[in-house]
């Protein structure tokens, strides 16, 4: 007889690749197989998502610095705390292991920084804060955040979870001298 196969659900991540194939079986035990690419297996998409952090600073809670201190060019890493290797870019990583950096740059007044919606593949990702800006302390933030839709996007925006700083701070100390002692204490 002749028959159709169709995907109708994907696995777990991917997907659908709307796949179907028709084929027909003439012999006693013949298995007809679609494993190999020649033979017009199913290969499915993985979905992918990306991450933004919205930077601001910790006192005045305002996304605008103070003083001469900037927003700009807080660098996060990207670690991959999936349950297996991911493949981004050309290239597999593994359970652990650093995947990218991104910076903040100003948007529309906002420092931000992210990753597009098509990088990350299904899974769990820690964004990590290793390099403050200028004139900022660095916070020790860390998220942890998962990727369960294709073009999904985490957005550490809000009050409760977008990365804050603290501005560096400093002081001035002078000493006042006698002029003709050149002691700092008063005369007669």
């Amino acid at each position: 007889g002749t028959y159709r196969i169709t995907e109708v659900k994907p696995s777990e991540g991917y997907l659908n690749a709307n796949w179907s194939q028709t084929f027909s079986i003439r012999s006693d035990k013949e298995v007809k197989k679609f494993d190999s690419e020649a033979n017009k297996w199913n290969e499915n998409k993985v979905m992918r998502g990306g991450v933004e952090v919205l930077k601001a600073d910790v006192e005045t809670k305002l996304l605008t610095p103070q003083g001469n201190a900037t927003l700009e060019g807080v660098e996060y890493k990207i670690v991959n705390k999936s349950k297996h290797d991911v493949f981004v870019n050309g290239k597999t990583y593994k359970v652990g292991e650093e995947i990218t950096t991104i910076k903040t740059v100003l948007t529309d007044g906002k420092a931000i920084a992210k990753l597009d919606n098509n990088v990350l593949p299904y899974g769990t990702y820690d964004i990590i804060e290793v390099k403050p800006s200028v004139g900022y302390l660095n916070a020790n933030w860390k998220k942890t955040f998962s990727i369960r839709a294709d073009k999904q996007v985490k957005k550490f925006e809000s009050k409760e979870e977008r990365n804050e700083n603290k501005v560096m701070r400093g002081g001035v100390s002078v000493v006042k001298s006698d002029k003709d002692l050149r002691e700092s204490y008063a005369q007669g």
